[in-house]
């Protein structure tokens, strides 16, 4: 027996409910986020302290087979705006502007395994769809379901991707800072 991790029930923890994957699809709702809970000076006095397991449950906490990667920003080479006539599609930026029900691609010539992030100025229950995906099929969409204000975001998991189709549903508008 080998000792993987070492603790005790003098931390606190909280329910997070703001990530779901229901069959392959991801969603995020920034709604329901905790206000401040990484601050440091977070009051968790509400929150309840861990329990201790003694006996852990086969399959849980073993080593991973997975190398740690390498996090660096790749911006997409070419970002298009598809068009809702015939699949067409027009070069366009999606940084810094007001966008509302909308879609894009980023291209980013390439396949890749990557994490993508981003940060936005959206209104509540904004959503941003992100559909990674090479040449066919898409790999773990997500749905993102914006709080009031400033969102930023960075995917819990690896993706396979060349594309990334982005859509925006927005009656008052967001604006996309980065995407990366």
């Amino acid at each position: 027996d080998k000792v993987i991790l070492s603790t005790d029930s003098t931390w606190k923890c909280a329910v997070d409910t703001n990530l779901v994957n229901e069959h392959g699809k991801i969603s995020y709702n920034a709604g329901e986020e905790i206000p401040n809970w990484r601050a440091n000076e977070f009051d968790d006095s509400g929150w309840p302290n861990v329990s201790e397991k003694k006996t852990p449950k086969s399959g849980y906490l073993f080593p991973s087979q997975i190398p740690n990667t390498i996090r660096y920003p790749q911006e997409a080479s070419n970002i298009y705006k598809l068009l809702p006539d015939d699949n067409e599609k027009t070069e366009h930026s999606l940084l810094n502007q007001i966008l509302y029900n909308e879609s894009f691609e980023l291209d980013f010539s390439k396949n890749m395994s990557a994490y993508y992030k981003f940060s936005l100025f959206a209104h509540k229950g904004d959503k941003v769809t992100i559909l990674p995906r090479e040449k066919i099929g898409t790999n773990r969409p997500l749905e993102y379901i914006c709080k009031e204000g400033i969102n930023t975001f960075t995917t819990p998991q690896l993706n396979v991707f060349r594309y990334l189709t982005v859509q925006i549903a927005s009656n008052k508008g967001l604006t996309i800072d980065s995407f990366l």
